[in-house]
């Protein structure tokens, strides 16, 4: 988790390294729709910059314990955040997530 951003993922054995990747923001949390689908845009935007030289990379390696992912991103703030926020916090979410794929634990 790296507020106000909560990643839970899970490894797949694939035949190809993809990612499938669902974006959650609550209505319960972000009231007005507007706001919930300019959220869910940064977040996509911050996902898409940063998936291919962080995430991606790890799911080629040899040693990696799967070669596709599905991921979920949900959002538990309560309020708005600038992209520069949600980009910082989707870069450490996807290094963590890379971390985890190239060391399997048992």
């Amino acid at each position: 988790m790296a507020y106000p951003l909560r990643a839970v993922f899970k490894p797949r054995n694939s035949k190809e390294a993809n990612v499938q990747f669902l974006i959650s923001i609550p209505k319960k949390r972000i009231h007005r729709a507007v706001d919930r689908v300019l959220l869910r845009r940064r977040v996509r935007e911050a996902y898409r910059l940063h998936r291919g030289e962080l995430l991606i990379s790890a799911l080629h390696r040899d040693d990696a314990m799967g070669c596709a992912m599905d991921v979920a991103f949900v959002y538990v703030g309560n309020h708005m955040v600038s992209y520069a926020v949600i980009e910082s916090k989707m870069i450490s979410l996807l290094t963590r997530m890379a971390t985890a794929v190239a060391s399997p634990q048992s």
